[in-house]
């Protein structure tokens, strides 16, 4: 409270004397609160100790308009930086309001991407369960939150993930700039790929058949692509009965060297290859080994089980025959 006379600081104010056509002034000042929206009529009376002719003009009545601004502040981001695919995400929501005034009726819009499943909305206030998210007030320096989780489908390619929060209220903001938050996150599929190989059960003899079985898992959690088989079969085997089982993939022989290519393996899908051979007849090594590998152009979580041994031990075996012959054929009783 301030007065242009008389050193008014409270109500009732004391002006004193005022000379004939002069004016006195009081100034009342005061802070709203924040979730005001009608002010209830103001109203001034004057006395005075001497005779006042006109009475009717000693009451004034102030009835001002409220005017809020609430100043709403979205920001939005994917709580793990990194999307893969085949895992879960989640993004956060928030909602600042640097006031004045309360922001009513607030509303959150979110396009959520079609291509996630399992989508749950939780939020702070107003009890979301999808968008639009009625949020209700916000009070000054007040803020609510909503977060928003989904799971990436592991066939979701490399790229970016974005979406975009949009944020209304009816009370009026002045810088309506910062009320859409759109979080952009890269998506980097990971995938563990590993390859098994088993070979034959009992120890290998030179001529005798053999067998392996290769097969390629992908763990996950994302789907792997390009995945290349790589195998250099033992040259102990006669090449023309090599026979190969592709079991799905696309195998190529060049002599005793075996590529396989699968194009997409899918997360927690395998793919068994069997390769069949008979030994040379002169294999005479302590032990046949065969090795595999695997690779995959998604980045593999451990690569530490992407080579794989079958190892087997050579026993020989011959089947001796016996002859003999007597000269001359017979011969009598006595007879040397």
């Amino acid at each position: 409270i301030d007065s242009s006379q008389g050193g008014c600081a409270a109500l009732p104010c004391v002006l004193g004397d005022l000379a004939d056509t002069a004016s006195a002034t009081v100034t009342i000042q005061a802070v709203v609160d924040s979730d005001l929206v009608v002010l209830a009529p103001h109203d001034a009376t004057v006395t005075s100790a001497t005779s006042d002719p006109n009475t009717a003009n000693n009451e004034a009545t102030s009835e001002p308009a409220v005017a809020t601004l609430a100043r709403v502040t979205t920001t939005k981001t994917l709580l793990t930086p990194t999307a893969v695919p085949g895992t879960r995400i989640t993004w956060l929501i928030t909602l600042a309001n640097a006031g004045p005034s309360t922001a009513r009726d607030v509303t959150v819009a979110d396009a959520i991407p079609a291509f996630l499943t399992g989508v749950t909305v939780e939020s702070s206030q107003g009890g979301c369960v999808s968008f639009d998210c009625v949020l209700g007030s916000i009070a000054d320096e007040g803020s609510a939150t909503i977060t928003v989780s989904g799971d990436l489908p592991a066939s979701v390619p490399p790229g970016t993930l974005g979406n975009t929060a949009t944020t209304t209220s009816s009370t009026v903001d002045d810088d309506p700039s910062d009320n859409e938050a759109k979080a952009s996150n890269p998506i980097v599929p990971a995938a563990d790929v590993r390859v098994t190989k088993t070979g034959p059960m009992t120890n290998v003899v030179a001529g005798s058949d053999v067998s392996w079985t290769v097969t390629v898992v992908n763990d996950g959690p994302s789907d792997a692509q390009d995945i290349v088989v790589r195998d250099d079969l033992p040259t102990a085997l006669d090449a023309s009965t090599i026979e190969i089982d592709e079991g799905g993939a696309s195998c190529t022989l060049t002599a005793f060297a075996l590529r396989c290519d699968i194009a997409t393996l899918a997360a927690r899908g395998s793919v068994t290859i069997t390769i069949d051979g008979t030994l040379r007849s002169d294999f005479d090594d302590p032990e046949l080994e065969n090795v595999a590998t695997v690779s995959a152009s998604t980045p593999d979580l451990d690569p530490t089980n992407n080579e794989a041994t079958a190892t087997s031990t050579n026993a020989p075996l011959a089947d001796l025959v016996v002859t003999g012959s007597a000269t001359p054929s017979s011969v009598d009783a006595g007879d040397s």
